[in-house]
């Protein structure tokens, strides 16, 4: 039988600090509580940490006594990461690039995907797929403003395991995107659209950004972040649908001959499926009223038909 892990009360000065080879999740807690059980594992140098680094930053004398579970010097990899898997997962879900590191780690230390498979892919919550393995590898070359963004916007694996198809070329160019801090919606819907237009016209990343003006948009500064984000969507979305951009266009023309009062709005639907105008109106005193009234002429009506037969 492998051996197991057994409880036992350590000093700090028992640990080897500068053995991170465990060290492969990003920091839950900057702090570490008396309360919290460590787990390490027996080396020649001492305890090296597998979970609870928070630890060696936390300024406490060396005499210090905490609890932690402990492996021995030859206990497994995989018994060692299926424990601190759990441990983890327990706390919350694991980052993407997370995972990759744990697949990293059992790569470079020989253990079949087979077996990486068997052991893990249930703890992780994975279906069984050893194409997954390769998949989430490519996660490790995302440069870290890539990697930071995608963390604070919290994005599914889905959206992660995409971005690296994109970015193969130069990652940087997402960069000058990321400073603008979009939300996740439209940084997913650019990135998609720009893949998407790369295959149909077989170019690559950099010829297609060029032609975008890609850098020059993103780094207006005379331009307030969302209109350079604007400013770029418009730009993709021309390219990626030109017909439908045309048919935009004419529809915003016919809208801008339409003269609204201040407290009115006309609204139809961009994708164009639904063949509906919406007026909206915000009355909140006679006067708001008397603009309703008086707005609907006989050429304010001959322009609204205008604008549904445009669409």
């Amino acid at each position: 039988m492998k051996p197991a892990a057994k409880p036992a009360v350590l000093t700090v000065d028992q640990i080897d600090k500068s053995d991170h080879h465990y060290d492969l999740f990003l920091s839950d807690s900057d702090e570490y509580h008396f309360t919290d059980t460590i787990i390490v594992q027996k080396t020649v140098r001492g305890y090296r940490i597998v979970d609870g680094f928070e630890i060696i930053n936390a300024g406490l004398p060396d005499h210090y006594q905490f609890p932690a579970v402990c492996f021995p010097e030859n206990a497994a990899l995989l018994t060692i990461l299926r424990t601190l898997v759990e441990t983890r997962v327990k706390k919350c879900p694991l980052f993407p690039i997370e995972t990759a590191r744990v697949f990293q780690m059992t790569r470079d230390n020989g253990i079949s995907d087979i077996d990486l498979m068997e052991i893990l892919f249930p703890v992780l919550g994975l279906k069984a797929d050893t194409m997954l393995i390769d998949r989430y590898l490519q996660l490790l070359f995302l440069t870290k403003p890539i990697v930071t963004y995608l963390i604070k916007k919290n994005a599914s694996v889905k959206t992660w395991l995409f971005i690296t198809k994109f970015t193969r070329d130069d990652q940087s160019d997402l960069h000058d995107l990321i400073r603008l801090r979009p939300t996740l919606s439209v940084f997913e819907e650019i990135v998609s659209s720009l893949y998407e237009i790369q295959k149909r016209e077989s170019l690559t990343q950099k010829e297609l950004l060029t032609q975008l003006q890609w850098t020059t948009l993103l780094t207006d500064e005379n331009l307030e972040p969302k209109e350079r984000i604007r400013q770029i969507r418009n730009a993709v979305f021309k390219r990626q649908f030109p017909l439908l951009s045309v048919h935009k266009d004419n529809v915003e023309a016919a809208l801008r001959r339409i003269s609204l009062p201040e407290n009115a709005g006309i609204h139809y639907d961009d994708t164009f499926e639904k063949k509906e105008l919406q007026l909206h109106w915000r009355l909140n005193t006679e006067t708001d009223i008397d603009k309703m009234r008086n707005f609907y002429t006989d050429e304010a009506i001959r322009k609204i038909h205008l604008l549904l037969d445009t669409l």
